[in-house]
């Protein structure tokens, strides 16, 4: 990796969470990956983010499992549970398209707040192929309105409507989207090393 703290991480995930594959066997329908992520268009100092993903779709019995694990560059890390689908969900669409995300249970940053992610997979190789939207959700109150997100990310992750709008300011002052909205931010994402996969079975 292309900084320390990915490095020790990518290790932990080795060492530590090497269990989790073992979620990645079987015919269900999953997203997995051990892949760093940029923002897109990829700028000439990116803050890099490292990300260590297994999500399985609930199917043929087998219940939504899974973790994200997050930590950028700059330092900030935050861990999604899926294994709980009132604050979470693993939704595949297809071959290469899923909506996954939850409520951040862990971390130094976002905590409690509803993140989504969109996720294309274009193919192999991965690296400046594969493609996602992270989404933050909110409610009337904003992020941390965690009742309204809560309801706005499920449904989302149902229906993939996103209602989306830039704070409209007048001089320095500017009103969020939040009574009108259920995302205010959208972050584009490319994937610039490792792999992510969308593995689809109709």
């Amino acid at each position: 990796m292309k900084f320390l703290k990915l490095a020790v991480f990518a290790l932990l995930s080795a060492c530590i969470l090497w269990p989790m594959h073992g979620f990645a066997k079987g015919p269900v329908n999953k997203v997995t990956g051990e892949y760093v992520i940029a923002g897109r268009p990829v700028g000439p100092d990116p803050i890099l983010r490292y990300r260590y993903l297994v999500a399985h779709e609930e199917m043929y019995g087998h219940r939504q499992k899974g973790y994200l694990y997050s930590i950028a560059s700059n330092d900030r890390w935050y861990v999604i549970d899926f294994s709980d689908p009132g604050n979470s969900c693993v939704k595949i669409l297809g071959e290469g398209e899923a909506r996954i995300g939850g409520q951040v249970i862990d971390g130094n940053q976002a905590v409690g707040r509803f993140i989504g992610t969109l996720i294309h997979d274009f193919g192999e190789p991965s690296a400046y192929l594969d493609e996602m939207e992270v989404l933050r959700f909110v409610g009337p109150g904003g992020p941390d309105d965690k009742a309204a997100a809560r309801a706005n990310f499920l449904q989302w992750c149902e229906d993939g409507i996103i209602d989306f709008a830039w704070p409209t300011c007048e001089g320095d002052i500017c009103t969020p989207c939040w009574e009108t909205c259920n995302v205010d931010r959208v972050w584009p994402q490319i994937v610039v090393e490792g792999n992510v996969k969308v593995h689809y079975k109709d």
